[in-house]
């Protein structure tokens, strides 16, 4: 590790510079091997930054054309059909049973029985409409039916 007293303010200015014209940490660790003579880890050049008050400079994010939310997230395509439950193979530990649910309307979400045997979801594509909430009860309905007869 290097102290930055050990450097040269030319040696200073030169990681400065580097920082400015955009350079990141990977190029700024082999500029100083290739052409200081330093040859420092990573986790020591960053430090050796820090240490100096220099920081990298971030590029800029490339500008969003603006869109409404409606825009932005496409339409749900519907489904040929009827709602379509699946159980997830590994329960997370505060449900007694979860998996997804693909709406006939397109929309999509997650669900889960919690231990005290309420049934909770949440959208996770589009809104589910309220015939897709009634075939979605049937189905899940079934699936449990299923399950249980399978212990």
């Amino acid at each position: 590790m290097i102290n930055p007293d050990q450097l040269s303010p030319e040696q200073v200015q030169s990681i400065r510079d580097w920082a400015e014209e955009g350079f990141d940490l990977n190029a700024i660790q082999k500029n100083l091997h290739e052409k200081l003579g330093l040859k420092l880890t990573f986790m020591d050049t960053r430090f050796l930054l820090q240490d100096l008050d220099i920081h990298l400079r971030q590029p800029e994010p490339a500008p969003q054309p603006e869109q409404s939310e409606m825009e932005a997230a496409p339409a749900p395509s519907p489904l040929l059909g009827k709602t379509q439950v699946s159980v997830d193979e590994v329960t997370p530990p505060h449900a007694l049973m979860a998996g997804k649910v693909l709406f006939k309307s397109g929309a999509q979400g997650v669900w889960d029985i919690d231990r005290t045997g309420r049934i909770n979801w949440d959208a996770t594509r589009g809104e589910p409409t309220a015939d897709d909430l009634r075939e979605f009860e049937t189905e899940l309905q079934s699936v449990i039916r299923s399950r249980m007869g399978a212990i």
